[in-house]
């Protein structure tokens, strides 16, 4: 679901990053109906680009991605450089999940964790 101007959590997307894991990450958040935005970025960091991400939506929400498959959720109510769900994926359902995961930290549903509990 793309959003109008900056109502949307952002993906901030290492330059060069593989298509398939930002798609994962949309898939994530159009499962849970929230409207997101993808911006490239010269950056490596998966926190520095998640962080990048929640600075610029108005949601105070962000996810980070780089080429190597590390990425992790940031929020504006986090202390700098805090984050969620750091990890190195290369899965589908990894990506899709940090997706649903970022909406659901919006929206105060209980988080999708690996291997089960929801």
């Amino acid at each position: 679901m793309k959003a109008r101007e900056d109502i949307a959590i952002f993906i901030a997307a290492q330059e060069g990053v593989d298509k398939s894991y930002i798609d994962w990450v949309q898939f994530g958040l159009e499962e849970e109906s929230i409207p997101y935005e993808r911006m490239d970025v010269q950056e490596e960091d998966p926190k520095v680009l998640a962080d990048l991400a929640q600075k610029k939506s108005r949601l105070g929400i962000g996810i980070g991605v780089n080429q190597a498959g590390f990425s992790c959720l940031s929020s504006s109510d986090f202390k700098e450089g805090d984050v969620l769900f750091l990890d190195q994926r290369d899965q589908e359902k990894q990506f899709r999940n940090l997706g649903v995961n970022g909406a659901r930290l919006l929206k105060g549903s209980p988080f999708k964790l690996e291997g089960g509990f929801n």
